[in-house]
């Protein structure tokens, strides 16, 4: 996610921002474990229902990543390695993820 702080990001730009470091779209599972993990370490929230923000304590371990882009990818695996990760699962229905990949896709060919 590019910003750090504030009124967060849609699925859509979650599926945007994994495609743009890791050039492929999350799988339901990814989406479901990777989140759910996030929110239950209190990383992540829902600031709606159909967005999601980083929590004060994301917001301060992404304030610490380092590079560009692609860099941050294992600057952020490190930063995440220092953090006591919680199990937890997000209830993301697959017509959600779907919809949000195609709102992706139709986004990116208008590019």
């Amino acid at each position: 996610m590019t910003a750090v702080a504030g009124a967060g990001h849609t699925l859509t730009d979650v599926i945007a921002s994994g495609d743009a470091c890791n050039h492929a779209i999350f799988t339901d599972e990814e989406l479901a474990v990777g989140v759910g993990r996030l929110v239950a370490s209190g990383l992540m929230q829902h600031a709606t229902p159909d967005r999601l923000k980083l929590t004060p304590a994301g917001v301060k371990l992404a304030r610490r990543r380092k590079g560009g882009l692609i860099e941050q990818v294992g600057s952020v695996l490190r930063l995440l390695g220092s953090v006591e990760l919680v199990e937890g699962r997000w209830d993301v229905q697959a017509d959600s993820i779907a919809a949000a990949v195609r709102a992706y896709q139709d986004r990116s060919r208008r590019r």
